[in-house]
């Protein structure tokens, strides 16, 4: 049987691990601000989208790689928009650099938000990237995710 001070513990624990993970996320808004909403839907990039919602805004989410998951990152967004009055968000992308390295978004290396980044493929090109230079062995490496946000027409 657990004792009540251990189950204590045991829940304060849990709760200060949750808090030192949302803090590693990073976020920031770039966009229009209306008054807060209460619930954000996730869409996928579908035609037709563009009749139904306005960009009203562009975020992005990061974290060190192996702290966050890409659900954590989307979950982050969501409350980002929801703070600036989206209804809806569209994950356009996600990528993984070696932190401190500024992304390129010229490179053209986003990982589409079609491909699920988990995926085989997605880290056979990351393995990729991190053997096709020594150097980028003992780097730390963060996710990014990318997104639009969206309010009705």
């Amino acid at each position: 049987m657990v004792r009540p001070t251990a189950k204590k513990f045991f829940v304060s624990l849990l709760a200060g691990l949750a808090t030192a993970v949302a803090g590693c996320i990073s976020a920031n808004y770039h966009g229009e601000d209306f008054p807060p909403t209460d619930s954000i839907k996730v869409l996928g990039n579908t035609p037709g989208l563009a009749e139904q919602y306005r960009i009203i805004g562009r975020g992005e989410a990061s974290g060190e790689f192996s702290a966050v998951s890409n659900l954590d990152l989307q979950n982050r967004l969501c409350e980002l928009g929801q703070a600036h009055g989206a209804e809806a968000l569209v994950i356009v992308g996600t990528r993984i650099v070696p932190a401190g390295r500024i992304a390129d978004a010229t490179a053209n290396n986003i990982i589409q938000a079609s491909d699920d980044p988990d995926q085989l493929a997605t880290q056979i090109a990351f393995n990729e990237d991190i053997s096709a230079d020594p150097d980028h062995a003992a780097r730390d490496y963060k996710r990014i995710m990318y997104a639009l946000f969206l309010r009705k027409k």
